[in-house]
């Protein structure tokens, strides 16, 4: 009889279970394993349940891909940190543990029979800042007894193990345009859309000076469940470019919104940029110019330029190094021309190109973001005409920001007060 009773237990063994309740072997109650409405204790096993005895010796059981351990004081032991597991407390059964906790999640808990159990993967993804996360439920049917009262040898154990199935998917969430922009500050938010057949449990945005921001950098949360919500995120690095993302969990996982991004603006600290203007343009040369009109030197830091549509952002940006003096010019080359100019600071170079046969706009802002000087031509057909033969011409503006002309080049000099109307298109 004992080495009858030995064999049974001295290896996991493993069966399909289709017995509405464990605590009846014989499933007198309900035989052909359906729902009774009219017993509320009645839990119908899923069909994929497993049985299997588990030793307390260091046995070992591998559900969600891990292995699940039982030790001789007789408690279930998650062997890797990113596997916890949960008591839901006395059940009839497996099928009746229909819900994750909320709380009690632990590395080891007490094997008591006639209690369910909730098992998590959760793992965490450096590489995209996304969440896997699956569930396992389980059921203690009994302790496994030496024949010779020896005590507890293990127990056997129902589970579920791809049971994450049952809740869904990852939520769904979007990102909220940037709003509020000052220079230490600014508010976004997102809208979570589908809670992915779960409960939204975290809601809430990510930023860094980095792409692809997560969790792991700044965030803030906004609480749960779906629809909209907005958060100012705040002890921004003025002049400074961040990406932003919403993000949003559930039961199953984290799912992240699409990228943002934004500017912060720069503390001008009363700076008057009225004298500062576009001077010069060549499509040609690839270079330019800008002016200042004004009777004292004025730093450009946090100034910036915008080519054509501005899909591209931002193709140059003024660091703390420029400054420019009394009725003197900054001169931009295109990093195109940097084989001609290979001696030009790389803070005065602009990242685009500068065509002699298209259309061209080209936007100076302030720090602050608002436009303090723009050129808007249809150039085909003008840039490459030449006055004297000799040299493409620039559009040039006569001097002290008056109107522009067609005009021999003149980098980084003052342009003749003379030249050429601009034709009309």
């Amino acid at each position: 009889m004992f080495v009858l009773f030995a064999l049974c237990v001295a290896a996991i063994s493993c069966s399909k279970d289709n017995s509405s309740t464990p605590n009846d072997p014989n499933n007198t109650d309900n035989p052909t394993n359906t729902e009774d409405p009219n017993s509320p204790t009645d839990c119908v096993d899923p069909e994929d349940a497993i049985v299997v005895n588990l030793r307390n010796d260091g046995g070992s059981v591998t559900i969600l891909d891990r292995p699940l351990e039982m030790n001789y004081a007789n408690n279930f032991v998650c062997v890797y940190d990113y596997v916890t597991i949960a008591s839901v407390g006395e059940v009839p059964g497996i099928g009746c543990i229909e819900s994750i906790p909320q709380s009690g999640w632990s590395n080891q808990v007490a094997v008591i029979p006639g209690n369910g159990y909730v098992l998590k993967y959760e793992r965490y993804h450096e590489s995209t800042g996304s969440i896997t996360i699956k569930y396992a439920r389980i059921y203690v049917v009994r302790y496994l007894f030496s024949a010779t009262n020896e005590g507890i040898l293990g127990a056997e154990i129902k589970y579920q193990d791809n049971w994450s199935d049952w809740f869904g998917t990852p939520p769904v969430v979007s990102t909220s345009i940037v709003a509020e922009i000052t220079t230490t500050t600014a508010i976004c938010g997102g809208n979570v859309t589908s809670d992915g057949g779960g409960t939204i449990i975290e809601r809430g945005i990510c930023w860094s000076t980095s792409e692809a921001p997560t969790i792991n950098d700044n965030y803030a949360n906004s609480g749960t469940g779906l629809g909209n919500y907005s958060i100012q995120m705040t002890n921004l690095a003025q002049n400074t470019r961040y990406y932003v993302r919403a993000y949003a969990r559930n039961e199953i996982g984290l799912s992240y919104g699409e990228q943002n991004t934004f500017k912060t603006q720069l503390d001008i600290g009363g700076i008057d940029y009225s004298n500062i203007v576009l001077n010069e343009l060549n499509g040609t040369d690839k270079f330019i110019e800008i002016y200042n009109m004004g009777n004292i030197p004025l730093p450009l830091e946090g100034m910036y330029i915008m080519k054509d549509d501005y899909a591209a952002g931002a193709t140059w940006t003024a660091d703390a190094t420029v400054v420019v003096p009394a009725h003197s010019f900054v001169l931009l080359y295109s990093e195109d021309a940097i084989i001609d100019h290979p001696e030009h600071p790389e803070a005065l170079m602009f990242h685009s190109g500068l065509s002699s046969k298209k259309t061209v706009r080209i936007t100076l802002f302030m720090p602050d973001g608002s436009v303090r000087d723009e050129f808007t031509r249809g150039v085909t057909g003008v840039w490459g005409q030449t006055i004297s033969d000799v040299r493409p011409q620039s559009f040039a503006r006569t001097p002290d920001g008056g109107d522009w002309k067609l005009a021999d080049p003149t980098p980084g000099v003052a342009n003749p007060s003379f030249g050429q109307p601009i034709p009309q298109e």
